[in-house]
């Protein structure tokens, strides 16, 4: 469901507001998934992890203390967006951004915290509360999109309005629905500091990881203009058919993985990454060549006469999109382990490559030379977090060998 609005909200606007408009849309709305990565980091991909290796007590008192962190979070998001739109509108006047400060704001903070809210449920095996404040969410967006865009042709700011309501529904039920205890201070240290061990590296990875891939959107917009990144930005919806995976993944798999972890070591641990693995790519390869296959006609259906002829952009773009499948399974394995340092050397990798090469090939093969960077950004990521997870795997089983042929000496 999550997955499937998200590709129909970006049809809507690219198809109604046109090439120019879902560029500044896309370049604008990048600042919100900015700060929700970091929000990640630092809080709800600890929670995810950490929250199902406890029990019943002391997870009620974890949850309760994270959900003070994204009280925190909501807020700063909120003034971080408005004052960054606002100075960058009175430095380049000329991009004429300054009118979407407050509800860019107010619809990036309040995304970022149904989005906290629905992962708060998984951690809890509520399933069911999460389904409902997500229905609310984005069924609630996709239907109030279309009224506004197909009967009132609609604006950015409108976009921005549509999402701050349906988002703040979905709150409204999570709230209605949780209930948490009010932990001591002594608690609050003890589950922040533990928190902060495992942030610690997720959230310079954040930047390293932008810089592998977000910096391609950014740099394609500097020199070939917002209607090119209209045009990544279409073709990316596009395979967002495989976000269903990928949503479901992030979902379920790192606290699965966790608690499989805590259950049956590192051993149970790599053959449930291993069984993922499999199983996802065989889905994601087969979405992928349907998408290759049929690019042409799909581009022309989807977004109408203005974006056809970009369906070679929709190819390479499907192969991207395997390669990023892989960082899903490798990352929960890892962070199962709490060795995100290994992740961000990963993305920092990554990162250094694309830098590197990103303004030499858009130079060379112009808005193909955006799409070949970021193919090369999760190439590197993924051999490097593949390296790491095996090896630190195997390290470990030998470490549990030594340690238990020591112990029948």
């Amino acid at each position: 469901m999550v997955s499937g609005v998200n590709f129909l909200t970006g049809l809507l606007i690219a198809r109604f507001l046109g090439m120019q408009e879902f560029g500044v849309f896309t370049l604008l709305w990048m600042a919100v998934l900015f700060l929700n990565a970091l929000q990640m980091a630092a809080i709800s991909a600890p929670m995810m992890s950490i929250a199902p290796k406890l029990d019943s007590e002391q997870q009620a008192s974890y949850l309760s203390v994270v959900t003070m962190h994204q009280v925190v979070s909501l807020v700063a998001t909120a003034l971080i967006l408005y004052a960054a739109i606002t100075t960058a509108s009175e430095l380049k006047p000329e991009w004429e951004i300054g009118q979407y400060a407050l509800p860019l704001a107010i619809a990036g903070s309040l995304f970022q915290t149904q989005d906290f809210l629905r992962r708060f449920f998984f951690c809890r095996k509520e399933e069911r509360h999460a389904f409902v404040s997500d229905s609310l969410s984005y069924v609630g967006q996709l239907c109030a999109l279309v009224f506004l865009l197909v009967f009132f042709g609609g604006d950015i700011t409108g976009v921005f309005r549509v999402i701050a309501v349906t988002s703040l529904a979905g709150i409204v039920y999570a709230l209605c629905r949780i209930s948490l205890t009010r932990p001591t201070l002594q608690v609050v240290k003890s589950f922040t500091w533990r928190n902060w061990q495992y942030a610690c590296w997720s959230i310079p990875n954040v930047f390293v990881q932008w810089g592998a891939g977000q910096l391609v959107f950014i740099v394609t917009g500097a020199m070939l203009g917002a209607a090119s990144v209209g045009i990544l930005k279409a073709c990316q919806n596009i395979l967002a058919v495989s976000h269903v995976l990928f949503q479901a993944m992030e979902n379920f798999v790192p606290a699965a993985a966790s608690r499989v972890f805590a259950e049956s070591g590192i051993n149970g641990l790599k053959n449930y990454v291993t069984k993922v693995t499999i199983v996802g790519a065989t889905v994601t390869v087969l979405a992928a060549a349907i998408i290759g296959y049929f690019s042409g006609d799909i581009m022309l259906l989807v977004y109408g006469q203005e974006f056809s002829g970009y369906q070679q952009i929709l190819q390479v773009f499907s192969v991207v999109y395997i390669f990023m499948f892989f960082a899903f399974p490798l990352s929960s394995g890892i962070r199962a382990m709490e060795n995100t340092k290994a992740i961000f050397s990963a993305q920092l990798s990554a990162a250094l490559v694309v830098a590197g090469i990103v303004w030499p090939l858009i130079s060379q093969f112009s808005i193909y030379g955006s799409v070949l960077a970021l193919l090369s950004g999760y190439f590197i990521s993924d051999a490097v977090m593949a390296y790491v997870f095996y090896s630190e795997s195997k390290r470990r089983v030998s470490e549990f060998r030594i340690s238990g042929a020591l112990q029948i000496k």
